[in-house]
């Protein structure tokens, strides 16, 4: 859930983001350890046909409740692992050396 103040009739602004499970909140500055989701259904379903739902999650009940049943899609570090990548670009030029020989 994340709490709004209106600035002008049109404009909001961010205040606090709180977990939509727990009521966990954020600090002052809106830092929220978590984030947010989304689930969309589509044609089939036969309660939610069409309905899309946002919610926002910290991280404690991300792992309790939904990282057991979800698929990982897409993970990044950053910086990235410098070290990893120096293997890597080794061993493509030592492959590059053995077929040109």
């Amino acid at each position: 859930m994340r709490k709004y103040k209106s600035i002008l009739k049109k404009d909001k602004e961010l205040i606090q983001i709180v977990c939509d499970w727990c009521g966990k909140k954020s600090g002052k500055d809106c830092f929220f350890e978590g984030g947010c989701g989304e689930v969309s259904f589509g044609y089939g379903s036969k309660k939610q046909d069409g309905r899309k739902y946002e919610f926002d999650i910290c991280d404690g009940c991300f792992s309790k409740r939904i990282k057991p049943h979800a698929e990982l899609v897409c993970s990044w570090i950053w910086p990235p692992d410098v070290a990893e990548f120096k293997k890597a670009r080794k061993k493509l030029e030592s492959l590059k050396e053995i077929k040109n020989k």
